[in-house]
């Protein structure tokens, strides 16, 4: 009867010793980064106070929170985030080109007397004062009406252009193509096009797009 009694005891403190990696642990502060034990893991995490439930080699039992965090059950996934870098040219297409009578920096929307041709997540730049002096502003268009298209948000020069132009050369065109078409190059006309580059990039560093010439202008034949 002895024996049975010791054996018994022994089971119950070896069960007491090894359910204790499931207790709940508290902390004046915290840094937790990959588990070490299983697999997976989260983000770095910290905070002042914090309670942690967890197990080994089982789903977790439930969610915990607290004023600084929150941890769902289990452990997530280790995973690996490859950098990449995208970038896309949006050029000016003249045939897109609409006059414009009003513009608004802070209500996004630029007037104009058509918007036929104008769509729902493509770009479009506002120039004012088309030529040497231009100022422009870019935006993805997020909604249109018959004569009202409104974007995302600008970009560029939007908040010193006029809300009502005045120059007799302010227009809108879509930002469709990839090419830049200048027309005939003479000496008393300065020719301009706009050309956009969007980018996409999980870089943490950041990231600067540049342009850069390969020589003088040249025409489709090559000729200066």
């Amino acid at each position: 009867m002895r024996k049975l009694i010791f054996i018994f005891i022994l089971i119950l403190g070896v069960t007491a010793i090894v359910s204790r990696v499931n207790a709940e642990m508290t902390g004046s502060s915290y840094k937790i980064r990959w588990d070490s034990v299983n697999t997976g893991g989260g983000e770095d995490i910290s905070g002042s106070l914090y309670n942690l439930r967890s197990t080994m080699s089982e789903v977790g039992p439930g969610n915990s929170s607290g004023t600084t965090y929150n941890l769902r059950a289990g452990y997530r996934q280790a995973g690996m985030e490859i950098p990449f870098f995208y970038a896309e040219l949006h050029a000016q297409d003249d045939s897109s080109q609409e006059a414009y009578s009003a513009f608004s920096n802070a209500g996004k929307t630029v007037t104009v007397a058509d918007t036929t041709g104008y769509v729902v997540d493509d770009y479009i730049v506002v120039v004012e004062n088309e030529g040497g002096s231009e100022m422009l502003a870019a935006g993805k268009i997020a909604s249109v009406t018959p004569t009202v298209i409104t974007v995302d948000k600008w970009s560029g020069d939007n908040a010193t252009m006029s809300s009502s132009p005045a120059g007799g050369d302010d227009y809108v065109y879509e930002l469709s193509t990839n090419t830049i078409a200048l027309d005939t190059m003479i000496t008393s006309v300065i020719q301009t096009g706009t050309a956009m580059v969007l980018t996409l990039t999980n870089a943490q560093n950041g990231y600067a797009c540049t342009i850069t010439e390969d020589g003088n202008f040249r025409t489709v034949n090559g000729d200066d």
